[in-house]
């Protein structure tokens, strides 16, 4: 079994790479991470911010044909009763470039919700930084939360027929603004520059207590996740070895 894991940006990506002792590899000549989970061979790939860059790199990992895909990161809430460091699995997506829904796997997003992820009835994915609450306030009749990349990645995959959801936690309180705009600060790429991001600071020096409160709950909240990826994925190939589907787990 192999199983595709994106992430938009390192930080994302950085407590479960240390939890299960990921190793660099290459994939269709991208870079990537693989461990060994049981009989599942876990892959992850970092895609860069925003759709366009979720693209260019997950087209390329599904030629090789994975037995599923989850988009996972970090997203934005977009109502009061979503805090931060809560993991929430959407059962659709939406997207700000289209009117087309798209529906997570059933089987993936049953089993996510059994194993404690919060199910929710919609992401918003936007080519853009959802960054303050008056935007918030605008997208929460119509999402829970939004993110960049997931609409992409799922949108992706049901064009190869590959299995998908989107298991995010939440960054970003519906009534938190974001200090800078990190979109622009990325690279080519579409991953941040410290440089870039350093000289935002720079010019916006009264900011970066924001910052400071947005980089511990994003790493709180990084951190949930990866404690929530592993034992998700750990009770999903413990119960897929033998059987052709997953077999039930207790909600916790």
């Amino acid at each position: 079994m192999k199983i595709l894991i994106t992430f938009a940006l390192s930080p994302e990506f950085a407590p479960w790479r240390r939890l299960r002792e990921f190793q660099p590899v290459h994939y269709g000549g991208l870079p990537a991470w693989a461990a060994q989970l049981g009989s599942a061979e876990l892959r992850v790939a970092l895609t860069g911010m925003g759709p366009h860059h979720a693209v260019r790199t997950v087209s390329t990992l599904l030629a090789d044909r994975p037995d599923f895909v989850i988009s996972a990161g970090l997203c934005g809430s977009l109502r009061p009763q979503h805090r931060p460091g809560e993991v929430l699995v959407a059962r659709a997506l939406s997207s700000s470039g289209t009117s087309k829904m798209l529906r997570a796997d059933e089987s993936l997003l049953q089993f996510a919700a059994a194993s404690g992820a919060r199910p929710v009835e919609l992401f918003r994915s936007s080519d853009t930084l959802v960054r303050s609450p008056e935007e918030k306030v605008m997208l929460a009749p119509l999402a829970h939360a939004a993110d960049m990349e997931s609409y992409a990645i799922l949108e992706q995959a049901a064009a190869h027929r590959i299995p998908a959801v989107a298991i995010r936690a939440v960054s970003d309180a519906h009534d938190q603004s974001l200090p800078y705009d990190f979109a622009r600060a990325l690279d080519s790429r579409g991953h941040l520059s410290l440089v870039r991001l350093l000289g935002h600071v720079a010019r916006r020096p009264h900011r970066l207590p924001e910052l400071i409160r947005l980089g511990r709950s994003s790493r709180a909240a990084a951190s949930a996740l990866a404690d929530f990826l592993d034992q998700f994925l750990t009770a999903w190939v413990a119960c897929t070895a033998p059987f052709d589907r997953p077999c039930e787990v207790a909600a916790t």
